[in-house]
């Protein structure tokens, strides 16, 4: 089974590609049987890949929609990996979905491991298919009907249609791919293949677990592999006991595509493919001790089954599956504790948001971008994030008062203390390097997103990214503000420290507000609160251009300092009126319209 991120999936099957490209060049001259071998795997993974398309054109969220409501229980995401891994005959779309869900927190760890074991084990229904049906018709008679009419479909600009079109081309070409396996392994009757390692006993076991490692990380699929352990036992090129390592080997060659799509993933990504790695090898440690009783076990089975002496493919098939249900059953009481330690072992790297070193994206992950659910909930957890930024960078700037450091009655006296101000946060710095780079990177996001969306999840995207834009002009107008609050703050003179206070004492309140909508997601009950601060700022500030033209007549305001407390007044107001157009933005389909005619009334003289 595939576990990778999109980039190393197609990175790795484009060299898949080369390297069979380049063995078939390399044997069509001298061994045709084995030209056609390659070309064969070379077809079964093109249609592999045209299928997993076809399933993404047309499931238009309904496999999201599945699996969200399937992690109600261990046993509903065993059952949902196995299930839809049996239905699509693809792992590997099933695990990128599961990672993508995983990393946008759409499911629980937990959960997404225990799909993964399911998917493990619905990959044995390939092996069945090709066992039973696969090696005993006509495949080609089968696959032409199929190109031809799928190909004729791929012209179509209907969704559904286009969909059938990938669907029909991928299933016929994974059909002509089988066909010529099985005239290539015909075309080696009699010639030596991987036979030719001469090895005996236990050695030999190993010795064809790592050919069926081998094949798997060079094919990047193990139903590939899997495919050609199967033509190879029916065509007498390697024995039974040979086909059963390469079988446990297909297994564990799984894992080192796990470890490459890991390597530039974040945490849960990781997770995912540490537990991966520990079930396979594990089920593939514990095939290899246990192999004589297992075969014996699938022996028990066949007489059962009153499958003849000669049925060895149906034996690799059963022996498949085998393996795999004891790897399931062995690992799935420790799911809870593997969670845990897997949690435990692979973090996110902590890091200080004013660290003079950009910020990068949390959620942002090429694995998000896969599907339409979760791109949108990575924009939203990247909207969250990005406001949280904002937010300390105000308070940090400006050096208000944060509610979780002290209780609200203190706030006044704190602000009016000259250490409030002590060891600010550069507004400037903090704009260039972290705000404004974090929102060209979900912008990128957004406009780069090549899966089908609706018109509500696209409304959706336009709306967070708005909301995103608002935040930068907060932080613009912070950076404007925050040299006038440090020198004019100090100035000795009543009025104007009391004023500055003031706008402080404001801020305050409005970051307050704006951390419960951020942290509460309510959106309805707490957009209200920031409605009532900045219709209260409005009447604040028409108050105080009336005093100070008052004062500027009379000549107890010198004229550029009024200038500079009349543009700090403009840019409060537009910091404060930033945060709330972001956050209507942000809430704009979650809750009913906020009428600020039903508030302004009652709060001309509210104190902030």
């Amino acid at each position: 089974m595939l576990l990778t991120t999109a980039p190393v999936l197609r990175r790795t099957r484009l060299i898949s590609s080369v390297v069979l490209l380049f063995v078939t060049l390399v044997f069509l001259a001298t061994q045709p049987a084995v030209a056609g071998i390659a070309a064969g795997i070379g077809l079964f993974l093109l249609g592999m890949q045209q299928l997993e398309n076809g399933l993404q054109t047309l499931s238009g969220g309904l496999l999201e929609r599945a699996l969200r409501h399937s992690t109600a229980s261990t046993t509903r995401s065993v059952v949902f990996g196995a299930s839809a891994t049996a239905l699509l005959q693809s792992s590997s779309l099933v695990t990128l979905l599961t990672m993508s869900f995983v990393g946008a927190g759409l499911i629980t760890l937990p959960a997404a491991i225990a799909m993964l074991f399911g998917a493990n084990l619905g990959t044995t229904t390939g092996a069945w298919l090709i066992a039973v049906f696969g090696l005993r018709i006509d495949m080609a008679a089968l696959s032409m009907p199929m190109l031809a009419l799928g190909l004729f479909l791929l012209r179509s600009k209907q969704r559904e249609w286009l969909a059938a079109g990938q669907l029909l081309s991928g299933v016929g070409l994974l059909f002509l791919g089988i066909h010529f396996i099985k005239l290539g392994f015909e075309g080696l009757q009699g010639v030596l293949l991987v036979t030719d390692f001469a090895a005996h006993g236990f050695f030999a076991i190993l010795l064809y677990t790592l050919i069926g490692i081998a094949a798997t990380v060079v094919m990047q699929s193990s139903h590939a592999s899997m495919l050609i352990t199967l033509t190879a036992l029916a065509s007498g090129q390697i024995s039974y006991d040979q086909g059963l390592a390469m079988a446990i080997g297909a297994n564990i060659g799984t894992t080192v595509t796990a470890i490459i799509g890991a390597l530039g993933g974040n945490a849960a990504a990781r997770r995912l493919a540490a537990s991966h790695v520990v079930f396979n090898v594990g089920t593939g440690i514990v095939a290899l001790m246990l192999l004589t009783p297992l075969r014996l076990i699938v022996e028990g089975g066949a007489y059962l089954l009153r499958w003849d002496e000669h049925e060895l493919t149906l034996r690799l098939a059963l022996f498949h599956t085998l393996f795999n249900t004891l790897g399931l059953a062995l690992t799935l009481p420790f799911l809870p504790r593997l969670s845990k330690t897997l949690e435990g072992y692979f973090q996110e790297p902590i890091t200080d948001p004013f660290e003079p070193t950009e910020v990068k994206p949390q959620y942002l992950t090429p694995d998000a971008r896969l599907f339409a659910d979760t791109a949108l909930t990575a924009l939203e957890r990247e909207y969250v994030h990005l406001s949280q930024l904002t937010l300390a960078t105000i308070q940090g700037a400006l050096g208000l008062a944060q509610a979780h450091k002290m209780d609200q009655d203190q706030w006044a006296e704190y602000l009016a203390l000259p250490d409030s101000l002590a060891n600010p946060v550069d507004a400037q710095l903090m704009y260039e390097q972290n705000i404004k780079p974090l929102y060209s990177d979900m912008v990128s996001f957004a406009y780069g997103l090549e899966v089908s969306r609706t018109p509500a999840q696209e409304k959706r995207e336009r709306a967070i990214l708005s909301a995103a834009q608002y935040l930068v002009e907060a932080t613009k107008h912070t950076k404007h503000l925050q040299k006038n609050v440090h020198r004019l703050s100090r100035l000795n003179h009543p009025d104007i420290a009391a004023f500055y206070l003031q706008l402080r004492l404001l801020l305050s309140r409005v970051c307050m507000a704006s951390h419960e909508l951020v942290n509460d997601q309510e959106g309805p009950n707490d957009l209200g609160n920031l409605v009532l601060l900045s219709t209260w700022q409005k009447n604040f500030a028409a108050e105080r251009v009336n005093e100070w033209q008052g004062a500027l007549r009379n000549r107890r305001l010198d004229s550029r300092i009024a200038t500079s407390l009349l543009n700090d007044m403009t840019y409060v107001q537009d910091l404060v009126e930033a945060l709330q157009e972001a956050f209507t933005h942000y809430f704009a389909d979650r809750q009913a319209e906020v009428s600020t005619e039903e508030t302004g009334t009652s709060v001309a003289n509210t104190p902030p």
